[in-house]
């Protein structure tokens, strides 16, 4: 699964993507314009309010890079986990062989009436009853199927399982059918989830009355971790394998989507169709989906194979542009694995409102709406990584599976690095080692306050395992093991490890056996300290070169170990460079301390520890300058350019060190040019401040990549200089990218505002979201009434995070206006209140609501003071004009009190008592 939305992969994983995770990451590099900041400010306070009550794991810190830029400071906390309970698989009382489900809707009530016949076999022992998982349902008839007919069976049902007595004691040698006829209420059920998959309710009903104009009308299913329970029975664990038929009955004018192959439509002659889903090889229950709505199908072919896109309409022209690498893909991760995609087809949707980044369902995975971009904007940024790491899934995670949580990261380790061994095959080894570095920052930000173990057995609750560490540290490791191994070893210890456990459950030790097997060596030393405790290496580094004893000595200290954290064996290799030539020797570091000899008859140049870069690792180390630059100029590897960049950001009074980033700003690889833009020092009291002014100018308005001119751009917009007016005006003029418009608004609002506003103006008829987003921040800070129909406009059409965003706009918007715009605003914040699907959402639009009615109140306060009542402009209020704001107080609280009562996130639920 991808969170962001890897957040914060994804918040933003996936998300781990989205603007409260690019924010927290560009606030750490101290680059965020404070237009920007102030944009995402409540956002980011909003999550702070939220989790500080229920903090759990998430997946990345994700930064603006469309390759999912991560940006930490590497301070560690260790926080231990909480809970003391050892978190076993699953037993296995049954064994679940296979599902058929027939399912139709109300969407008025937002319920699935199902029909369930689930054929099981005892799994050892002799049982007489049978428990099943069913959340919130509705149970009309619980029977045993005999030779095609029901008879009926006694049962107990606590509104989360159903406990089947059956009529005799069964054994492995029996099959048992049952059949349940119910009712699935999924927004009647207790709200929970995580920060990776933010709502757990199993099925979701998208506008279904259409109360939101613009949006589309969906269903669509979210199973992973054990939701497929909210809208099916079944034994929700993920060491059970199943086959299935789903019969879907809807609208005729809807698409449907789920696992496997459609084998049939049948018009019911009153409107609706019937659908038959068959999935003929078993995969777990939380793999199950199904999505139905208004889409478009484009369709490709993989060696006779159909590959499917399911967009929006208005996307129908981008779906290749989004997701047609996949054919390349497939063949791809054939080819390296040595094991052919296992499935009978591969189908990728997009959907609205979807509570997680994008999920792996066998044959069928699903991707947040953020995904649909139009070519211009997949010049921005594109989730071509999420793509890789969803289509990996279907054989790590759905042809092989974690037997419980506790191994999560056999499924999400492997997507993970999936990520990096796709950009590695298309883009080259410089795109990988960016993405890389960027997973491995993303995971010491989560390491600051949390350090556990990849495989965790305890753990207060099995969201907690969607982490950077099950994520980014999974993936990192994997790159490790890899490296150690060699190519040859390691992609047939893979190979072998699929093939062995195909459609079914594995633990951490199955893939640590098939290593060994190939390899012919013992693993364990590796398993245990990266697999199976937490924490990582933090290495202090010490130089010295002895003429007399002809050596150069290269202390290395390991300082993390406290008890649960190890003394880690690591293998390394160590460069060490002359004038005419590069030596690269190997070591193992085994020890707390430890000193590293090299003979040598003359002083290296350089000598570089880790020469490879694949430690995820601290490594804290202070060379000369000169070393420095020789290290940026002659090492091959992207992490030692970086690195050197890194250090010689601290130490730029060296000539040579301005030398290097001066040619840094102009390096043929985005990623070093980015990486230059952040951290070269600029300040105007430099010597050279107008080269570096100069060039990050050129940066600004002619790079090929727009993360790279938009940083260029914040870095200048810092400055707050009258002088560079200009240089804004000519990103505006030439838009070249949405991404660096909206940069250089944001830079000219800081400038002149008003200059900034009637720019913005021009823009109107976009429909970028980050274009759009900052559109909205500028207009909501003048308030201008001819404006209000800009947000009642993008707000259908927007999702997410962006209409997140835009209701908090509006909502100040609101606050700076008069009574007759707030009159016909508020109707639209009550439909967002009430109706959207994602929480953050509806609480926008109720703070946006609380607001204004906090500052009406305000300017009717009684005079206690001989103050004047007066609106914002200063102007006394008339009576009538007081009427005016008294009527649109009691309406503001009219709909508050409203929107109150009907809230059924717990969560929102407590932080609305504070609106009073």
């Amino acid at each position: 699964m991808d969170h962001g939305l890897s957040t914060i992969n994804q918040l933003q994983k996936y998300g781990y993507f989205c603007g409260l995770t690019r924010l927290c990451c560009l606030l750490v590099l101290n680059v965020v314009h404070p237009l920007t900041m102030n944009k995402f400010l409540f956002v980011w306070s909003l999550a702070l309010v939220l989790l500080i009550g229920s903090c759990k794991g998430t997946k990345d810190t994700t930064g603006s890079s469309s390759m999912d830029q991560r940006r930490v400071v590497l301070d560690e906390v260790v926080v231990k986990p909480a809970h003391d309970g050892y978190r076993e698989a699953a037993t296995k009382e049954f064994d679940l062989i296979h599902t058929k489900l027939e399912v139709s809707f109300d969407y008025t009530k937002q319920y699935l009436y199902g029909k369930a016949e689930l054929t099981l076999l005892p799994w050892f022992y002799a049982t007489d009853s049978l428990v099943l998982d069913a959340k919130g349902f509705e149970i009309k008839e619980v029977s045993l199927l005999v030779k095609g007919k029901r008879e009926p069976l006694k049962y107990a049902y606590d509104k989360k399982k159903i406990n089947i007595r059956l009529p005799q004691a069964y054994t492995a040698k029996d099959t048992v059918k049952v059949y349940i006829d119910y009712i699935a209420k999924p927004n009647e059920l207790e709200a929970g989830g995580s920060e990776a998959i933010t709502s757990d309710k199993g099925l979701y009903f998208i506008n279904p009355v259409g109360k939101e104009p613009g949006k589309p009308r969906q269903i669509w299913t979210q199973g992973e971790t054990e939701s497929s329970s909210c809208w099916f029975p079944t034994i929700d664990k993920p060491n059970q394998n199943m086959t299935q038929d789903i019969y879907i009955t809807a609208d005729s004018g809807y698409i449907t989507l789920s696992n496997g192959l459609l084998i049939s439509s049948k018009n019911n002659g009153n409107g609706t169709r019937t659908d038959h889903w068959k999935q003929k090889l078993p995969h777990a229950p939380y793999l199950v989906m199904m999505t139905i709505g208004e889409f478009v199908k484009v369709t490709d072919n993989w060696k006779g194979m159909e590959v499917s896109y399911y967009v929006e309409k208005a996307y129908e022209q981008y779906a290749r542009d989004i997701f047609g690498n996949t054919p390349e893909m497939l063949e791809f991760f054939s080819e390296r694995l040595g094991f052919k995609y296992p499935w009978e087809k591969y189908a990728q949707i997009v959907v609205r409102d979807y509570v997680s980044g994008a999920m792996e369902n066998t044959t069928a995975n699903v991707y947040f709406s953020g995904v649909q971009r139009t070519k211009k904007e997949l010049e921005d940024a594109n989730y071509e990584y999420i793509v890789a790491h969803e289509l990996i899934h279907q054989w790590f995670g759905d042809l092989v599976t974690c037997e419980s949580w506790s191994n999560l990261p056999l499924n999400e380790a492997f997507a993970n690095y999936g990520e990096y061994l796709w950009i590695e095959h298309k883009y080259g080894k410089l795109e990988a080692e960016e993405h890389r570095k960027n997973e491995l920052a993303g995971y010491l930000g989560e390491a600051k306050s949390k350090q556990v173990s990849l495989i965790r057995f305890y753990y207060e609750d099995k969201e907690d395992m969607f982490d950077a560490h099950s994520y980014n540290k999974g993936g990192l490791t994997l790159n490790l093991l890899r490296d150690y191994l060699g190519d040859d070893a390691y992609f047939a210890a893979i190979k072998m490890y699929l093939e062995t456990h195909q459609f079914q459950p594995v633990e951490i030790n199955d893939l640590r056996l098939a290593i060994e097997k190939v390899s012919g060596q013992d693993w364990n030393w590796f398993f245990n300290q990266w697999f199976l405790k937490p924490g990582h290496p933090v290495l202090e580094l010490g130089r010295n070169y002895d003429a007399a004893k002809g050596e150069y000595q290269l202390a290395v200290k390991q300082t993390q170990a406290d008890g649960e954290k190890p003394i880690y064996r690591l293998p390394v290799k160590v460069d060490v460079y002359y004038a005419d030539r590069v030596d690269r020797l190997s070591f193992v570091v085994d020890k707390a301390e430890q000193t590293l000899t090299i003979p040598t008859t003359q002083k290296p140049l350089l000598v570089v520890f880790d020469a490879k870069h694949t430690l995820p690792a601290v490594i804290k180390d202070d060379m000369s300058a000169a070393e420095y630059v020789h290290q940026y100029r002659n090492a091959k590897e992207y992490r030692a350019q970086f690195n050197a960049l890194v250090a010689l950001s601290k130490k730029y009074d060296d000539a040579q060190a301005k030398e290097v980033f001066y040619s840094a700003l102009q390096h043929p690889f985005w990623g070093i040019r980015k990486v230059a833009v952040a951290l070269v020092p600029f300040e105007k009291t430099q010597s050279d401040f107008g080269k570096l002014q100069e060039m990050l100018i050129v940066i600004a308005e002619t790079d090929l990549k727009s993360e790279v001119a938009g940083d260029a751009i914040v870095k200048l917009g810092k400055l707050e200089d009258e002088i560079l007016m200009p240089v804004f005006e000519n990103v505006l003029n030439s838009h070249r990218f949405y991404a660096t418009t909206a940069r250089a608004l944001e830079a000219m609002y800081a400038l002149d505002s008003e200059m900034a506003y009637k720019r913005a103006s021009i823009f109107r008829s976009e429909t970028n979201a980050d274009l759009v987003t900052t559109l909205t921040f500028i207009f909501a800070d003048f308030a201008y009434p001819e404006d209000q129909e800009f947000f009642e406009r993008q707000l259908p059409m927007s999702s997410g995070y962006e209409k997140y965003s835009i209701l908090n706009d509006y909502g100040d918007f609101m606050v700076r206006s008069k009574p007759v715009v707030v009159k016909k605003a508020l109707p639209t914040m009550i439909i967002f209140a009430q109706n959207a699907a994602l929480w953050y959402e509806r609480y926008a639009a109720t703070q946006g609501i609380y607001n204004t009615m906090l500052e009406y109140r305000k300017i009717l306060a009684p005079d206690d003071s001989k103050v004047k009542e007066i609106d914002r402009s200063g102007v006394i209020l008339t009576p009538s004009e007081r009427t005016d704001y008294e009527m649109i107080v009691e309406q503001l609280n009219k709909a508050l009190q409203t929107i109150k009562s009907e809230e059924k996130d717990p969560t929102l639920k407590k932080r609305y008592v504070l609106f009073e």
